[in-house]
């Protein structure tokens, strides 16, 4: 007897909790409807950084270019008038015709230096035309004229120093090698007028100046011909005077 009411007791005694089965927390089957979220592939977020850097570089680069070898630059042209029109004129220009576009804000003064109009120049004067030059179309815009005398224009001397390259047996033609652009070619014309000074400031003779040698040289733009120049004077620092021989 006493057993029996033990055994009641014991099983009397269990929590109820016990005896309650808990659902699962973790469902077996997603529902449907609802789209699961899915990892975006590293490779493709790669691949777009890439592209975006090609963009910069590129755009870099050629921000670089335009620096480096810009296509248009401030510039002045002389030349007698050929034709004149509300939006262009032609000139006469190293032998050549030279269309030029007419900027809107164009300034025209006379011979008297007095601002004038456009409408006023006339076919065979000559001027002076102060603007833009692009390389790259082969345009000229003016944006500013003057009508002068060409034949009393002063030619301002150029001074550059750089490395000769190369003389010319058959002329007196040195090209020169810039130091400040050594990209650039320069062809200089020597003639009887040329003064050619050592570094410590003694003439020499033309002969003396040699192909390698360093060279300060002062020269006058020649007109009809880009990039060549005539030699007022050349200034050879690598020049070296021979011994003189000793007398037995």
């Amino acid at each position: 007897m006493l057993l029996l009411v033990l055994g009641l007791f014991i099983i009397t005694a269990r929590p109820a909790t016990a005896l309650v089965k808990l659902p699962s927390l973790v469902p077996t089957e997603v529902p449907t409807g609802i789209d699961t979220p899915t990892a975006t592939p590293t490779n493709t977020v790669s691949s777009d950084i890439q592209k975006i850097r090609e963009v910069v570089q590129q755009k870099v680069k050629e921000k670089l270019m335009q620096i480096i070898t810009p296509t248009s630059s401030k510039k002045s042209i002389a030349g007698k008038i050929i034709e004149v029109s509300d939006k262009t004129l032609s000139i006469e220009y190293h032998s050549e015709t030279r269309l030029i576009q007419i900027d809107p804000t164009l300034t025209v003064i006379d011979a008297n230096r007095n601002k004038s109009t456009l409408s006023k120049l006339k076919v065979g004067q000559e001027i002076l035309i102060l603007g833009i030059d692009d390389t790259e179309t082969n345009t000229f815009t003016g944006k500013r004229i003057i009508v002068t005398d060409l034949s009393k224009l002063q030619i301002k001397k150029t001074v550059t120093a750089g490395k000769i390259v190369d003389i010319s047996k058959t002329s007196s033609i040195l090209t020169l090698v810039p130091t400040h652009n050594k990209n650039t070619l320069f062809q200089i014309r020597m003639d009887s007028k040329t003064e050619f000074l050592s570094l410590t400031q003694d003439k020499i003779k033309q002969t003396d100046i040699r192909s390698g040698h360093r060279i300060i040289a002062i020269l006058r733009p020649d007109e009809k011909a880009t990039k060549t120049y005539n030699a007022v004077r050349l200034i050879d620092l690598d020049y070296k005077p021979e011994p003189t021989p000793t007398k037995k």
